[in-house]
């Protein structure tokens, strides 16, 4: 350090040395030199001089505005940047899952018009017509998915068991969310809506039973309360 000049050319002005960060990203060639403003103490600050004529005339305050004036730019480039990806669109077209990721006897399929959803879901049990059906209601943080490994037993038990991905999860889709945006939609009541638009989108005029787990458990026995006509029988699990 003692054999750098440009240490020594500021050391006679600025108190703090090297220790200054301002000083310091100016050397380290962040900050061009001929960004800031060169004054002297004595000199109108109003009047224009050489920049690189007198560096005892430099302060800190000056140092610290040549800095900002580098920087604030590229940061709020950046974040209109990222600002203007954030509000993209969200990808449209995604499809089902493919049969290779499924166990045999499970398709992946969407039901559309769920209550303004385009509501993705696993079905097993669903060649025979005219079976009880079984709603099974995935948790947090989860998707149908969760329930492939045990919808082949309750088909071979004799019901459609259908597994959607539940408002706001997986494939299931509406329209962008925004961070400003009202998410009472995404509130119980309304999950209760999603819950009844897909019984009567699959044809039924009622469910056999609905099955929760963990979060899909308060969901499921919210479902049956509200129409105990339509969701004959609960069971929550890790309620």
């Amino acid at each position: 350090m003692g054999g750098d000049n440009s240490l020594r050319e500021f050391s006679d002005w600025d108190p703090g040395g090297c220790h200054d960060p301002a000083v310091a990203m100016m050397r380290s060639g962040l900050v061009p030199r001929s960004n800031l403003v060169w004054l002297s103490p004595m000199q109108d600050r109003n009047a224009s001089k050489d920049p690189t004529s007198d560096p005892r005339g430099l302060t800190r305050r000056h140092v610290l505005q040549g800095v900002a004036a580098a920087l604030v730019p590229a940061a709020l480039g950046t974040g209109v940047t990222r600002a203007a990806q954030a509000t993209q669109a969200a990808p449209t077209g995604i499809g089902p899952l493919s049969a290779s990721v499924l166990p045999p006897g499970i398709r992946s399929r969407f039901v559309d018009e769920v209550n303004g959803l385009r509501m993705h879901v696993l079905e097993a049990g669903f060649e025979t017509p005219g079976r009880p059906a079984l709603l099974l209601l995935h948790g947090y943080p989860e998707l149908a998915y969760s329930w492939r490994n045990v919808m082949g037993p309750l088909a071979a038990a004799g019901f459609h068991v259908v597994a959607p991905d539940v408002r706001g999860y997986g494939r299931t889709t509406s329209s962008p969310v925004a961070y400003t945006d009202d998410l009472r939609p995404f509130g119980s009541l309304n999950k209760i809506k999603d819950m009844l638009a897909l019984v009567s989108a699959l044809g039924y005029r009622s469910v056999a039973a609905v099955i929760g787990h963990d979060q899909g458990s308060p969901l499921a026995g919210w479902c049956a309360c509200a129409r105990p006509d339509v969701f004959k029988a609960v069971a929550m699990m890790s309620a």
